[in-house]
């Protein structure tokens, strides 16, 4: 499949950006019904081959996530640890958080408090993590 149809099939879904080789990827619904989860699934693995397997998914507008879409995390997940890469995932809420944590779950994912504490967890920013962790401390944005 070409980038530009990659593309395509991931705007359905997300708004998305490229930085130093990584898609970024930001829901756009609150909502993710299961018949949309093959599709997505689809999107998120055309995303993780174009960029070898490094993806970061912002679910902040998401309301909840269903069983459906968790196991399609999952799946996406293992493809991107295949290609040598990771998921990482930003955004969530503390109840899904809490259901991920209840149910076991929380370990097969890389969960971010942020994009750029994504890029930094793949040594991908200039800030390390321990001067981001500092500035979350203290509400302020570090360089």
């Amino acid at each position: 499949m070409t980038m530009a149809a990659a593309q395509e099939g991931v705007g359905d879904f997300f708004d998305s950006a490229t930085k130093w080789g990584v898609a970024l990827l930001y829901m756009k619904d609150q909502e993710v019904r299961e018949h949309h989860t093959e599709r997505l699934r689809r999107a998120l693995v055309e995303a993780a081959e174009a960029h070898e397997g490094r993806v970061i998914l912002n679910v902040a507008a998401l309301a909840s996530l269903n069983c459906s879409w968790i196991n399609t995390l999952i799946a996406v997940s293992t493809k991107c640890v295949s290609k040598g890469g990771g998921l990482f995932i930003t955004g969530l809420s503390p109840q899904t958080l809490g259901v991920l944590r209840a149910t076991g779950l929380l370990s097969r994912f890389n969960i971010a408090q942020s994009t750029e504490h994504a890029l930094a967890s793949m040594g991908l920013t200039g800030t390390s993590t321990w001067r981001m962790a500092l500035g979350g401390l203290f509400k302020r944005k570090v360089a």
